[in-house]
């Protein structure tokens, strides 16, 4: 039988380390158990320290104590081995981190340097395109003083070419009147169009607008006294001369001019916008296109456009100041000066007049149809427009050699006809028109050139465009 303390141990599937101490304490001081353990087991079942424990021979502690130093030395290297091994897996893993930091570090590297190069070279475009701009900048600069030069001579040579051109007109009443005096025609040359003024031609006959504003010839000077036909023959020859080179003069200068707009190659803008422009330099449904096909221009119209503008400022001066103080009429909020709700509105103003640039707007309506029936339809329309808005109309044609008058019976009340005198243009006649009205009526211009918009702007009058108004039109 086992020892009384060792009973309740006997049960127990795993002993703790207690349990363990505590049977130890049991056996070793019960000597007689402790021998029929010994008995019951060998060396080779309990180990050489078990055994020399139960059996206790002489010596047996000293024994005992290397068997335990020696059993720690190897717990011991046991421990270091596996640390060791721990240690040495620490360690891959370590390497394994550094080597993939580095090959990203390596890489980030890489990437740097491209970003450097790459802002070296974004640096150096923009010193470059800096460089380039400043050359630009210069460049800019330079032309614009030498088109600055440019416009002046421009001008200088327009202001000549009005002076021939008045001398040359001058001339030709004296020339006309030594053919009234000497009782023949005195043989005068005819000048060469001028590229820049673009002459116009009256229209073709055969048509049925109303009433112009045509000017009365002024009378011929009186003949001086002890004046005979002899010589005014002899005076009229040398007056031909005279007119020829004044002519030849003329031409040359109109000539110099096309060049210089052919230099600038664009129109000169020296008035915000206006400017001295060519035939070709013209927008669409401008005075180009109010020479009728196939009629040829006035002999005098070389150098119409500076005769009629000179005149068209004369006359504005001598007018009276009643269109001085017009200001333009303001358009509702939302509504844009180039919109159709915009022309709806200014055509539907109360106690306003609508002044018609008449070529230009039935070139822009009906480019391709005869001059005739253009004026024709534009007529027509602008009555049925009058009868819907019960809008004055004055409608303004180029010419004045237009065929016989129509009779009072066949013009509509709103709207009246007018064609420029003869070396007039329409745009001098709109524009003294709208210089005559009183301020206190609103005036509405409509055309697509320039110089009439803007003096008619000057003059305080609403604009529209051409294709503005023929939008309206279309929709009757």
């Amino acid at each position: 039988m086992p020892p009384q303390a060792l009973r309740p141990y006997i049960d127990f599937a795993r002993l703790s380390a207690n349990a363990l101490k505590a049977i130890a304490r049991v056996v070793e001081r019960d000597e007689e158990f402790r021998a029929r353990v010994a008995a019951a087991t060998n060396e080779d079942s309990v180990g050489r320290g078990g055994w020399l424990w139960l059996t206790r021979p002489p010596g047996w502690e000293d024994e005992l104590a290397a068997i335990e130093a020696e059993r720690e030395t190897q717990v011991a290297e046991d421990r270091e081995a596996r640390d060791e091994r721990s240690a040495v897996r620490r360690l891959a893993v370590a390497q394994a981190v550094a080597a993939h930091a580095t090959a990203e570090a390596e890489e980030r590297t890489r990437a740097l340097d491209a970003l450097q190069r790459e802002l070296d070279r974004e640096r150096s475009l923009r010193e470059e395109t800096a460089h380039r701009l400043g050359e630009a900048e210069s460049d800019v600069a330079r032309l614009t003083a030498a088109r600055a030069e440019v416009v002046r001579k421009l001008k200088d040579v327009e202001a000549r070419l009005v002076e021939r051109s008045t001398d040359l007109n001058a001339l030709k009443a004296w020339v006309r009147e030594l053919e009234s005096a000497a009782g023949r025609p005195v043989e005068t040359p005819t000048p060469a169009p001028d590229p820049v003024s673009d002459p116009v031609a009256g229209p073709p006959s055969g048509t049925e607008p109303l009433v112009g504003l045509v000017e009365e010839p002024p009378p011929p000077p009186a003949a001086p006294p002890g004046h005979t036909e002899s010589g005014a023959a002899v005076a009229s020859d040398e007056l031909a001369r005279q007119v020829g080179r004044a002519a030849g003069g003329a031409a040359d200068l109109a000539q110099a001019l096309a060049a210089i707009v052919d230099l600038l190659g664009r129109p000169v803008d020296d008035r915000g916008g206006e400017g001295v422009r060519g035939a070709d330099d013209l927008p669409d449904g401008d005075r180009a296109g109010r020479l009728p096909p196939g009629a040829s221009p006035d002999p005098g119209a070389g150098v119409g456009r500076h005769q009629a503008g000179r005149r068209g400022v004369d006359s504005r001066r001598r007018a009276s100041s009643d269109g001085a103080g017009r200001i333009p009429v303001r358009l509702p909020g939302g509504l844009f000066d180039d919109s159709l709700e915009a022309a709806d509105y200014l055509l539907h103003l109360p106690g306003a007049l609508l002044v018609v640039d008449g070529y230009n707007v039935s070139m822009t309506a009906w480019p391709d149809i005869p001059v005739a029936d253009q004026r024709r339809r534009l007529v027509a329309a602008l009555v049925d427009l009058a009868a819907r808005t019960s809008m004055p109309i004055e409608v303004v044609f180029d010419g004045a050699d237009v065929g016989p008058r129509p009779k009072p019976g066949e013009v509509r009340a709103l709207v009246r006809t007018r064609f420029s005198p003869p070396g007039v243009e329409a745009d001098d006649v709109v524009l003294d028109l709208v210089a005559q009205l009183p301020s206190a009526r609103p005036v509405v211009v409509v055309s697509s050139d320039n110089r009439v918009r803007d003096g008619a702007r000057r003059l305080g009058a609403n604009t529209l465009q051409s294709a503005q108004l023929v939008a309206v039109l279309a929709r009757r």
